[in-house]
């Protein structure tokens, strides 16, 4: 990972040296040639400026032996800077350096975003589906190579470095996400992630990967909110499409968000009263298909009775266009 100390070292080592030329020559010829501050500055000055100016008084022998010193080191000290300004200016360095500046500043004004580490196959279907969404989301990666310029554009933040790193996570703004997805395809590497994550942010959502069934109960004991092996799921998903294939189409066709097309939704029970009943939602209007709640102490209620009472903060469950959602919500926030 490029910081910005890395970006501007040379320039900011080419400026140290020109200011130690200035130093040294200065006190050079306070000591050796005796004279005041200025003086001697103005003489460091017009040397190794080479301006060709007489000196501010004759020069002794160690004088002259001192003024050829820093005449010797000026020439090198200059061509040092002058490629290293030249490297900053024409290889690169400033568009890198600008890049990097607008990416952080976009990171800090992220607030209650999703972290995704990794952008192989699988980071890259979470990114389709947080995009479709309209998430707002980093992706930290290793190898800077895998984002090609659509990625880019296409509004994804980059962040490059090894996410099993804290300072890595820090830059990604993991105080203030809401959820981490880490789908690095090695197991020990996600298993560090979650530790990492837990630990820089005790409240914040996990979803981890795993390839095998012993790393599934270690994520979770590590603070995983979620562990989702893919080859377990994906194989689950083929039996099921000979077994129900007509249930697997509809649950699918309600997973996936389309524009003016129905889906499942999650809405969080948020009213100025502290419950009202399920029956009492579902009147509220006909846009809305309610089907379950979720409880406060974790328990998911499928088609409940219309008597039973949902208290604040609690989940709904419901298949709803995503144009009237907003509005459903406004409705309970009156409730």
């Amino acid at each position: 990972m490029r910081t910005r100390f890395q970006i501007f070292s040379r320039l900011f080592y080419s400026l140290s040296l020109l200011a130690g030329v200035f130093i040294i020559g200065t006190l050079g010829y306070r000591i050796i040639e005796g004279y005041d501050w200025l003086d001697a500055f103005y003489m460091t000055l017009i040397t190794v400026s080479t301006v060709g100016y007489g000196e501010v008084a004759p020069l002794t022998v160690a004088g002259k032996v001192f003024t050829s010193f820093i005449i010797l080191i000026c020439f090198g000290t200059f061509a040092y800077a002058i490629s290293s300004i030249t490297s900053y200016l024409v290889n690169g360095e400033y568009k890198r350096y600008t890049r990097l500046i607008k990416k952080q500043r976009m990171i800090e004004k992220l607030d209650n975003h999703i972290i995704v580490c990794g952008y192989g196959r699988v980071g890259r279907q979470v990114v389709t589906e947080l995009k479709q969404n309209k998430e707002r989301f980093v992706v930290v990666e290793t190898k800077q190579e895998i984002f090609n310029l659509n990625d880019v554009r296409g509004g994804i933040i980059p962040v490059y470095g090894d996410a099993t790193k804290d300072e890595i996570l820090k830059e990604a703004g993991i105080e203030k996400a809401k959820a981490v997805i880490t789908t690095l395809p090695n197991d020990a590497d996600n298993l560090y992630v979650v530790l990492s994550a837990r630990e820089l942010n005790p409240k914040v959502k996990i979803i981890a990967r795993a390839s095998r069934f012993p790393s599934v109960k270690k994520m979770r004991v590590a603070g995983a909110s979620n562990v989702i092996m893919p080859d377990s799921l994906g194989g689950a998903h083929m039996a099921l499409l000979v077994l129900n294939p007509d249930t697997v189409d509809f649950i699918d066709q309600l997973s996936i968000h389309k524009p003016n097309s129905p889906s499942l939704v999650e809405i969080d029970f948020n009213s100025r009263s502290e419950s009202t009943s399920f029956g009492a939602l579902k009147d509220l209007t006909a846009d809305v298909t309610l089907l379950g709640v979720k409880k406060a102490n974790g328990d998911i209620l499928i088609s409940p009775k219309e008597d039973l009472m949902v208290e604040k903060g609690e989940k709904l469950f419901a298949i709803a266009n995503h144009d009237v959602v907003t509005e459903f919500k406004n409705q309970i926030a009156k409730i």
